[in-house]
This record gives C-alpha cells, sequence and structure tokens, in this order.
C-alpha cells in the first residue's frame, strides 16, 4: 500500500475511533483538520484562507467515481429530499391508499470525511455538527439525483408499491487529501 493510502486509512481510523464523541469545538471542519493533520496530510489551511464562510480545499479535487473513504467532502448550500410515492392495492389490483413521504437533509456550509461508498445508492460519511449534533456520527447522504427501481412488498393480500425519487441540490467538492 503506498503512503497516500494509509493517509485515507489513518483518516477513516480516526473517524471511527472518534465516533460518539466531540472533536476540538465540535464543528464540522475541527473534524476533518484534525484527522488530516493527525495522518500526516495538508489540511484547508495549507490551501487558502480560513473563514467561518470560506469553500474549503482539502487536497486535490477528485469526482465521484474517484472517491475512496478518507477522502474529504466540503458542502454548499446542499440538499437533499427523497419523496416515495406509496401505494397499496388490493388482491383485485385496485388502489385501495395512496400517500407519500418525504425525507430531506440540508448542509448549508459543511465538511464530512467518507467513510464509504455505495456505487447505486447514497455515500456513508463521518460528520460532526450536522442537524444540531456536535459530535462524530455516521450518516448516509445522497450525492446523485435519480429515481430507484419501484419496491413492491405483498402482505396478506394486499401489496404495497414504493418509488421513490431522490433529488439532490448544491454543490458538492470531494477532495482527495495530499500527504504533508
Amino acid at each position: 500500500m503506498t503512503g497516500e493510502g494509509n493517509i485515507y486509512q489513518a483518516v477513516v481510523q480516526y473517524a471511527t475511533s472518534n465516533t460518539g464523541q466531540t472533536v476540538g469545538r465540535g464543528e464540522c471542519f475541527d473534524l476533518a483538520d484534525t484527522a488530516l493533520r493527525g495522518a500526516g496530510a495538508l489540511s484547508a489551511a495549507d490551501y487558502g484562507e480560513i473563514t467561518a464562510d470560506a469553500d474549503y480545499e482539502w487536497g486535490l479535487a477528485v469526482m465521484l467515481h474517484s472517491a475512496l473513504p478518507g477522502y474529504v467532502v466540503q458542502f454548499r448550500n446542499y440538499s437533499y429530499s427523497a419523496v416515495t410515492q406509496i401505494t397499496v392495492r388490493n388482491m383485485q389490483g385496485q388502489i385501495i391508499e395512496e400517500g407519500e413521504e418525504t425525507e430531506e437533509h440540508f448542509r448549508p456550509h459543511h465538511t464530512a470525511i467518507i467513510a464509504s461508498i455505495n456505487a447505486t445508492g447514497p455515500v456513508t460519511v463521518f460528520e460532526q455538527n450536522a442537524n444540531n449534533v456536535r459530535s462524530v456520527r455516521r450518516n448516509e447522504l445522497h450525492f446523485t439525483s435519480r429515481t430507484l427501481p419501484p419496491q413492491t412488498i405483498r402482505t396478506g393480500g394486499n401489496s404495497e408499491t414504493r418509488r421513490t425519487t431522490i433529488t439532490v441540490r448544491g454543490t458538492i467538492r470531494i477532495f482527495q487529501p495530499q500527504p504533508r
């Protein structure tokens, strides 16, 4: 394994070992900054001025398909909504119930560390100071808009079909940490 690979492993290990704890002041920046510095990588301060509203750089910018665990994500005005249309049909195929569920997540100005990537679904990240929680947590976030294949579940004589559309907005920038 290369030295850089060890950096990514060290960043993930740091975030994993601090899950449930508060790193630094509990800011999202603090988690990435401390993990990168501890792994021997450059941090955002090495790339530019750190201000409360800066669009931080954390290394070499890469596309999502090139990202690995241990890479850092910088969000700007990010949100995703997952809208699920639910249709319940009886044994004769008649609709007996319809509804909708919505899940929304917002990260207006935020930094996270990639924990794992699902090629067909959400990205699992380590983050803190998200949704008013200042300790390190693992969360799943969607980085691409898409419509999922419908899923049908049969219970008794009825069937329930769920169709989910995920809409992602804002900017997501992914950075490959660089050795110091």
